[in-house]
């Protein structure tokens, strides 16, 4: 990585039946934690139910 070159991750993610909160939780404690080192960390609960596969850009 090049120094102040930001890294920009999207995650997609199907909820936790269970633990739904625990992973709201979780995600947003790794936004905060890696905003401080240039990588822009966004997520968001797939509510279609197609999720199947996973893709890296």
């Amino acid at each position: 990585m090049v120094p102040d070159e930001e890294v920009i991750i999207h995650l997609v993610i199907t909820k936790d039946e269970f633990k739904g909160e625990q992973q709201k939780e979780n995600f947003e404690k790794m936004k905060e934690s890696t905003s401080s080192v240039g990588v822009n960390f966004t997520w968001e609960f797939d509510g279609t139910g197609t999720i199947h596969a996973r893709q890296s850009c």
